[in-house]
C-alpha cells in the first residue's frame, strides 16, 4: 500500500546506502535511462551530496537538458557543464549528451510563451561540442529558426558525435546548408534524424558530397530535404526511412546505400518527364524488409527484390486501394522470398491479389490483415489447403466483410494443412462490435484451433 508513511520509510531505506552504491544507481539512472542528475538531486540531502560529488562528475553530469519554455534555461545549462567540466583534466572518455526541446510542446511561440537567449545557449554548448556523444533538438518552428540562425558560419567541429536528431524546423536554405555542415563536421555518425516540414523556398543546391561513412540508421520527413539526398552517400546504413521525398531523389539515395536492409517509404512525389530508373540488382540484393504507404505502390510496381523476406504495406486513405497489380508487376521483375505479408486498410477482393495469395507466396509464413476489404475470392484462398502450407501465424483484425461462420471454414481447413505439416497455427481474430461471434461460435473456434486468441474491438 504506497501511503505517505509508506513512502517516507522507502526514502529511508534508500539513505542508509553506501554513498558508492548510490553513485553506481546514479551512473545507471544517468547512462542508461537518460535521467538529468538535476533532477536526482531535489529528492533529499544525501541524494543532492551525491550529485554533486567531485568524484566522477564527468558522468554523474553527462546530461545537459534545456527546456526552451523556461527562462531559466540558460542558467541551468551553465550550471550543469560547470560541474560537468570540473575534473581537470577531463578524461578522454567525458562524453556530452545535449537534448533541446519545449516543454510542454507547442506548435508555435505565442507572447505568454517565454523564450530564451538561443544565441547564448549555442555559445555555451558549442563550447564542448567536440565532447557531444548525441544532440537531440525538438522545437517548433520559431525555437528552430532561432536555432539555426544562432549557429556560427562556421560550425564547431563534433569529432564524437554518433548520434544526431533535429525535428520540428523547415527545410530553407539555410537550414539545408547548416545541416550539411553538422554532418560534414561529424565523421562518426551511426544515427541520423532529419523531421522537417518542406519550404517553397527549400531548393538549395549543395556543390559536395557528403559521406557518412559510419551511419547506420538514417531518417528524413520532408519533400524539402531533396537537395540533401541528393549528395549523401551510406556506405554502411543498414535501415532507412524516407518520408515525403521524389522518387527520383529515392532511387539515387537507394542507389547510394549498398547495404541498407530494411527500408521504410512514405508519400513519395512523382515527377513528370522522369525517366525509368530501376535498382540496380546489386542494390536491391539487399534488402529485406520493406514498409511502404499506398502512395508508393506506383514506385514499387518498378522494383524488385530478391531477397525481401517482410513486406508491409499500409494506407491511410478512406477507399482501400487495390495492390494486386503493384504487386504482380514487381515479383515479375524478381520474386521474393517473402515470409512474412502485413496489410492495413488495402483491397484484397480483385483477382489478381488472391493469384499471388495462392501461387506465388509458397513459403510464407506470417499474414497479418488489419481493416482490409475481403471478398468470397479471400475467403476460398484462405480456405483452400494447397495454397500458404507454411502459414504459421494469421492474424485477421476487424476485416469486411467477412462472419463468424466464415472465420470458422477458415480454421477448420487450415487446420488440416497445419496437421500434415506437424505444425501449429497461431494468431488473433479481431471482430467488430457489430460483427463479434455468438458464445457458441466462440467456444467452436477455441475447440478448433486453441492458439487463435480472439478479441472483439
Amino acid at each position: 500500500m504506497d501511503t505517505p508513511v509508506f513512502r517516507v520509510q522507502r526514502l529511508r531505506a534508500c539513505e542508509r546506502l553506501p554513498l558508492e552504491v548510490l553513485q553506481d544507481i546514479f551512473f545507471l539512472c544517468v547512462e542508461a535511462n537518460g535521467t538529468n542528475a538535476l533532477i536526482l538531486s531535489l529528492v533529499s540531502r544525501k541524494w543532492r551530496a551525491t550529485a554533486y560529488c567531485q568524484w566522477a562528475a564527468w558522468r554523474m553530469w553527462s546530461r545537459v537538458d534545456a527546456n526552451l519554455a523556461s527562462s531559466s534555461a540558460v542558467e541551468k545549462i551553465a550550471h550543469s557543464l560547470v560541474l560537468w567540466s570540473t575534473p581537470r583534466p577531463l578524461p578522454d572518455s567525458a562524453l556530452l549528451h545535449v537534448t533541446i526541446a519545449r516543454n510542454p510542446p507547442t506548435s508555435y511561440a505565442p507572447p505568454n510563451v517565454p523564450t530564451i537567449d538561443m544565441v547564448a545557449l549555442i555559445s555555451l554548448v558549442q563550447a564542448f561540442s567536440t565532447r557531444w556523444l548525441s544532440f537531440y533538438i525538438s522545437s517548433n518552428l520559431h525555437d528552430a529558426h532561432a536555432f539555426f540562425r544562432a549557429l556560427p558560419l562556421n560550425p564547431h567541429p563534433t569529432p564524437r558525435l554518433e548520434s544526431l536528431h533535429i525535428e520540428g524546423f523547415c527545410w530553407t536554405q539555410s537550414s539545408i546548408h547548416e545541416i550539411a555542415s553538422i554532418l560534414r563536421a561529424s565523421p562518426l555518425l551511426k544515427s541520423v534524424y532529419l523531421g522537417g516540414a518542406t519550404s517553397k523556398k527549400a531548393r538549395a543546391p549543395l556543390t559536395t558530397t557528403i559521406v557518412l561513412p559510419n551511419v547506420i540508421h538514417f531518417c528524413t520527413k520532408g519533400a524539402g530535404a531533396a537537395s540533401l539526398l541528393e549528395k549523401i552517400l551510406l556506405p554502411e546504413c543498414a535501415e532507412l526511412a524516407i518520408h515525403g521525398t521524389y522518387d527520383n531523389i529515392l532511387n539515387r539515395l537507394l542507389a547510394a546505400s549498398p547495404k541498407v536492409q530494411r527500408a521504410v517509404i512514405d508519400h513519395l512525389v512523382y515527377r513528370e518527364n522522369n525517366g525509368p530508373f530501376v535498382i540496380p540488382t546489386s542494390i536491391s540484393n539487399t534488402i529485406k524488409t520493406l514498409e511502404i504507404f499506398s502512395p508508393c505502390l506506383t514506385w514499387l510496381r518498378h522494383h524488385g527484390f530478391p531477397n525481401l523476406q517482410s513486406l508491409t504495406i499500409h494506407t491511410g486513405a478512406k477507399v482501400h486501394p487495390y495492390i494486386g497489380a503493384a504487386l504482380q508487376r514487381s515479383f515479375k521483375l524478381m520474386r521474393p522470398p517473402l515470409l512474412s505479408l502485413s496489410l492495413e486498410k488495402v483491397n484484397m477482393s480483385d483477382y489478381v491479389t488472391n493469384q499471388i495469395l495462392e501461387y506465388e507466396l509458397p513459403r510464407l509464413e506470417t499474414l497479418e490483415v488489419v481493416q482490409c476489404t475481403f471478398s468470397h475470392l479471400t475467403l476460398e484462398t484462405l480456405r483452400n489447403p494447397h495454397a500458404l502450407r507454411f502459414l504459421s501465424r494469421l492474424v485477421i483484425n476487424r476485416c469486411a466483410p467477412i462472419s463468424p461462420s466464415e472465420i470458422l471454414e477458415v480454421l477448420a481447413s487450415r487446420r488440416v494443412t497445419s496437421t500434415r505439416r506437424n505444425g501449429g497455427l497461431s494468431g488473433e481474430i479481431v471482430f467488430a462490435a457489430a460483427d463479434a461471434p455468438s458464445q457458441m461460435e466462440t467456444d467452436t473456434i477455441e475447440v478448433i484451433r486453441s492458439d487463435i486468441v480472439l478479441l472483439k474491438s
